[in-house]
C-alpha cells in the first residue's frame, strides 16, 4: 500500500519536472519564431561534429520539400560565412529557420543533430538525430 502512495505521490513530480524541461525549451524555440513547432524541428548546430552535421545539413538540403520536418541551424559563430556556406535555397525555404541570436546555445544542445518531436506547438520528446538509410 505504502509503494502505491509513493507511486500517486512521486510520477506527477516526475511528469512536472519533465514538462517544466520541455517547456523552457518550448519558450526559446518560439522566441525566434512562433511557428517553429508546428512540426517535428531537426536542431541542426554549426559546431561540433563535423561529420554528422555535413550529413544532416546535406539531407536538409536534398529533401526539404518532403521530409515534413522544420530545420534550425544555431550555434553559429559567423553568421556571413554560414550562409555562404550553405545552400541559399535551403536558406530561404520556408521551413527552416536560423538561430541568429543564438538563443538555443545557452541549453547545450551538445555537438550532434537533434530532432524535436512536437505535436500543436508542445514537444514531445528530444532526441539525436542522424540522417535515415
Amino acid at each position: 500500500m505504502k509503494i502505491v502512495k509513493l507511486l500517486f505521490i512521486f510520477i506527477p513530480v516526475l511528469l512536472f519536472n519533465c514538462t517544466n524541461e520541455f517547456k523552457s525549451l518550448e519558450n526559446e524555440l518560439l522566441s525566434i519564431d512562433e511557428d517553429i513547432l508546428d512540426r517535428d524541428l531537426i536542431i541542426i548546430p554549426k559546431e561540433g561534429c563535423t561529420g554528422c552535421i555535413l550529413n544532416v545539413t546535406y539531407y536538409a538540403e536534398q529533401n526539404i520539400d518532403s521530409i515534413n520536418k522544420n530545420v534550425l541551424f544555431t550555434v553559429i559563430q559567423d553568421l556571413k560565412l554560414f550562409r555562404l556556406k550553405v545552400d541559399s535555397a535551403l536558406l530561404n525555404h520556408k521551413q527552416v529557420y536560423i538561430d541568429e541570436k543564438n538563443v538555443i546555445k545557452s541549453r547545450n544542445i551538445g555537438i550532434y543533430p537533434v530532432l524535436i518531436e512536437a505535436n500543436n506547438g508542445k514537444i514531445i520528446s528530444v532526441s539525436e538525430f542522424s540522417v535515415p538509410n
